[in-house]
């Protein structure tokens, strides 16, 4: 199955804390879904557990999955690369997968969407890029 077949099967899947199915996504749900899809088993976590450090700069995709992930810059992203977005008090609480350089899709509180980096309010709260290590 290829990228865009994968991708538009989950558009307009309702939004469900912690939802990690086709009844409801949560960010994280959807990624780890997208990426089982072809192949890659990506470990779940309880992301609240992020506040529990007290430090805004925590990030749970290098603390618990360096193995699995690489740091990617900017102007090297690529279908497939996860953006990690800076949530509410500044917390990296959201992430989307990317489709192209510009376009990502996630998981607002309306459902599984697909959005433009460069678009309000996401190109304030961009925080990194991460690519799968095959």
């Amino acid at each position: 199955m290829n990228f865009e077949t994968i991708i538009k099967k989950y558009i307009g899947i309702p939004f469900k804390e912690h939802g990690r199915n086709f009844n409801g996504l949560d960010c994280y749900g959807l990624l780890i879904c997208i990426f089982k899809e072809i192949g890659i088993n990506i470990e779940d976590y309880n992301y609240e557990t992020t506040e529990q450090f007290g430090d805004i700069n925590y990030n749970l995709i290098l603390k618990n999955y360096y193995k699995q992930f690489q740091i990617v810059e900017k102007k090297d992203i690529q279908e497939w690369d996860i953006v990690l977005i800076r949530g509410n008090r500044n917390l990296l609480n959201h992430c989307g997968i990317m489709l192209d350089k510009i376009k990502f899709i996630h998981v607002d509180k309306n459902g599984v969407i697909i959005s433009k980096l460069i678009d309000q309010p996401w190109v304030r709260r961009i925080d990194s890029f991460y690519r799968y290590k095959k």
